[in-house]
Parts: C-alpha cells; sequence; structure tokens
C-alpha cells in the first residue's frame, strides 16, 4: 500500500520512482484504446438485434463470466438464441452491464499494471446496470459503500446484488456427467484455482466439503 512506502528501505525507495514512473506509461498505453473507444467522435455500428454488454472497471473477479452464462441461458430459455462477442468496443449497446467485486470492489484504487483499476470510476456514468457480485461474502457495510460509490460517480443507474450458487460438479474427463455436491461431504479437497477472486471459490468449495487441506495462495501485484 502507499502508506507503507515511507517504511521502505532507502535502496527500495530509490527503485520506487522509475518503477511507477513507468508503471504510469504503461497504465496510459493499455487505457489507450479505451479512451479512443469511448470518443464521441469515434462511430459506433449498430447491429439489427439489441446489444447487451457485459463489462467490469477491474481486472478479474468481478462475476463477468457467470454473467454472461446466466443470460445467455435465460434468453435460450426464452427462445432467444444469443451470440457471445468478445470485442464490442465499436459497437452501440443498447443496455451496459457493470459487475463490480464486492469483496475488491476497486483494489487499489491504482491502473494496470500498478494496480487493477481498467477504467476510472467516472465510467459508471455509461452504465445502465450495476451489480454487485459476492453479495453473499461481503459485509452489509461494504456493501453499502459500494453502492454509495457508484452513486457518487454521478450514475442514474440501477444497483443489483449477486452471488453464486453451484448447482453440481463433474470430472475433468466426463463434464456431461453432472455429479451431486454430496459427494464432497466430509471429504479433504485440494483448492487449486486460475481465477480472479480465489477466496470467493474457496469459501464455496468450504461451504459444500467442509474440509480444505492447507492452501498457499499466490498473490498479485494488484493486492500488494
Amino acid at each position: 500500500p502507499d502508506a507503507a512506502v515511507p517504511n521502505l528501505p532507502f535502496l527500495h525507495r530509490a527503485l520506487l520512482l522509475p518503477l511507477l514512473s513507468a508503471a504510469s506509461a504503461a497504465s496510459a498505453l493499455l487505457r489507450l484504446p479505451v479512451i479512443l473507444s469511448s470518443s464521441p467522435l469515434r462511430s459506433r455500428r449498430t447491429l439489427p438485434v439489441p446489444v447487451i454488454s457485459v463489462g467490469n472497471l477491474t481486472w478479474g473477479g468481478n462475476g463477468k463470466t457467470p454473467m454472461v452464462d446466466f443470460l445467455a441461458r435465460r434468453f435460450h430459455a426464452m427462445g432467444v438464441s444469443p451470440l457471445i462477442l468478445t470485442r464490442h468496443r465499436s459497437l452501440l449497446r443498447d443496455v451496459e452491464i457493470v459487475m463490480v467485486n464486492g469483496l475488491t470492489p476497486w483494489g487499489n484504487t491504482h491502473f494496470i499494471p500498478r494496480g487493477p483499476m481498467r477504467e476510472p470510476l467516472s465510467a459508471l456514468t455509461r452504465a445502465d446496470i450495476v451489480v454487485i457480485h459476492h453479495a453473499d461474502l461481503a459485509c452489509e457495510a461494504q456493501l453499502e459503500t459500494i453502492a454509495r460509490t457508484v452513486q457518487d460517480s454521478g450514475t442514474t443507474c440501477s444497483v443489483f446484488f449477486s452471488k453464486l450458487a453451484p448447482s453440481h460438479i463433474f470430472e475433468v474427463h466426463q463434464p456431461l456427467q453432472r455429479l451431486s455436491l454430496n459427494v464432497l461431504d466430509g471429504m479433504i479437497v485440494l483448492c487449486v484455482s486460475a481465477i480472479g477472486c480465489p477466496d470467493a471459490f474457496i469459501h464455496t468449495v468450504r461451504e459444500i466439503s467442509g474440509i480444505i487441506s492447507t492452501l498457499s495462495t499466490l498473490r498479485s501485484f494488484f493486492q500488494l
């Protein structure tokens, strides 16, 4: 954290300035495509079907993939065949949904690569809906603070809350065969994940099995 900088050894503090300068330059380059795509001077393509955008302001762990899966399944159940695109900045969107991680909403508030932020909080003004994910794992005060930050950004969007509720598990070699969650009862489980918010995943597994083996978590620089 920035508050710990004065307590660092002199050599570390001497190296910090060039590193932060390099991080700022890299951050500006990474944000340039976002800034250009958001420019009112850039033309947007209009598709003959409604377009729903599901995005986030921070890097990973916001529940974007589960939300896209949820919406796609709902539309499919309604008889609508959704098309999922990964590049949408040039498209005119009918609805913009922004996912926020209820556990670590803005990280250390710095931009990539110094932190997890991809866009500033002011980008929330483009949102029609904000969904605070992992709401069941965050305390009420934390959720209220996030909701207040969203409102203070100047947006008039609706705020919703979401959580993950596992329904079944499957073996890697038999993905179509669904197994009941009860098969993990009393078992010692080793959690291995490569997702943006491993703490939420570990919590979910602990609720299912109750027993988790010793964990060694690698923290990214976003959490330093």
